[in-house]
Order: structure tokens, then C-alpha cells, then sequence
């Protein structure tokens, strides 16, 4: 049994004894309770635990890491777009099974074509919440959240859809609104 266990074992029978001792001090001498409340007090500055001093550097989410200088263009053209197009792309080749979008299977056909970027903003959970609609058929908004990995190092190491739906949303658009806002808006895509 280590030191420190067994001075905590004892300090509370010390402590006792100490609180005794000055609650009644005609059954002890002055000497006696200075010593045994010296040996408290030595007791506990020995006990305190030692608080290591944490270097105070400013904190910041994964976010914060992940979006880092990021511009107005960035938004609009980055690895988490890419990462939906492609699994849009796999889901519609039947390369993968997602319940979400097999629910979604009247809109099978419209995946197929490109898609804009209505929105696009950090994501509470971590990387970006997506809206987009498909060209096809601009009107139905569709939702995303795509996240990436961080590493340790601060780096991001890797992207995946984790939410796709429709909203109940809709918009006015039509195809040629979109194709003229794209050609206006050169920072907007179709993907």
C-alpha cells in the first residue's frame, strides 16, 4: 500500500482527533493539540494532489480545422460535394444499398442527372450541410449532411454521406432558371 493511501486512511481518525482535542481542551495539553493539528496540517499540504499547468492554447472545433481559410469559391467547389456526387453516382449504378435513398426510389431517375448547390454550410455534428436540386427537375430540395475524418494531426483523412433525404421543401426553379443562374454565377456548378 502506497504512503498517500494509508495518510488518507488515517487522516480522517487525525482529523478527529484533532476537532477533539480543541473541543476539549482540559483533557490534553496545549503541546499535545499544537503537534497533533501541526500533523494534520503537514498531513494535507503533503496530500493535495498536483495540478499539472496546462499550456493555454486557444481551442477550436474540428470545424474550425476543416474549413480553415476557406473562401467564397471553396464553398462552392470542395471534396464534401464530390463526395455526395459520387455516392449519388454509386447509388444509382446499384453499387451501394442505402435505405434513405431506396426510400427515395421515385427520385432514382432523377439522381442520374447533375445537380446545384443550393446551400452549403457547416454542420453542427461536423463537415457541411448540403441542399441541393437535381437539374432534371430543380423543384424537390434534397438534403445532405457529409462528414469528414480528422486526424491527429489535423488533416482531414476522408469524407462520408451519413444523411441524404428529400426536404419538404420546393423551389420555382426550372431548368432554364438554374442554366442561366449557373452561367451567370460562374462559382456555382453543376455537378
Amino acid at each position: 500500500m502506497k504512503i498517500t493511501s494509508v495518510i488518507l486512511f488515517l487522516l480522517p481518525l487525525l482529523l478527529h482527533t484533532a476537532c477533539q482535542t480543541t473541543a476539549q481542551p482540559h483533557s490534553t495539553s496545549s503541546a499535545a493539540q499544537t503537534s497533533t493539528i501541526d500533523l494534520v496540517d503537514s498531513i494535507a499540504e503533503n496530500c493535495e494532489p498536483e495540478v499539472e499547468e496546462e499550456e493555454s492554447e486557444p481551442t477550436h472545433s474540428l470545424n474550425d480545422i476543416r474549413f480553415d481559410g476557406w473562401s467564397n469559391e471553396d464553398w462552392f467547389d470542395n471534396d464534401y460535394i464530390r463526395e455526395l456526387r459520387s455516392y449519388i453516382d454509386a447509388y444509382s449504378r446499384g453499387a451501394i444499398d442505402d435505405e434513405q435513398l431506396n426510400a427515395l426510389q421515385c427520385y432514382k431517375s432523377l439522381m442520374k442527372s447533375r445537380f446545384v448547390v443550393y446551400d452549403i454550410s457547416p454542420y453542427l455534428f461536423g463537415g457541411v450541410w448540403i441542399l441541393i436540386g437535381f437539374l432534371d427537375n430543380p423543384k424537390p430540395i434534397f438534403q445532405a449532411w457529409v462528414y469528414s475524418e480528422v486526424d491527429a494531426a489535423d488533416r482531414i483523412v476522408g469524407y462520408e454521406v451519413r444523411h441524404f433525404s428529400f426536404s419538404e421543401q420546393e423551389t420555382d426553379f426550372t431548368k432554364e432558371h438554374v442554366l442561366r443562374t449557373v452561367e451567370k454565377h460562374p462559382e456555382l456548378k453543376l455537378w
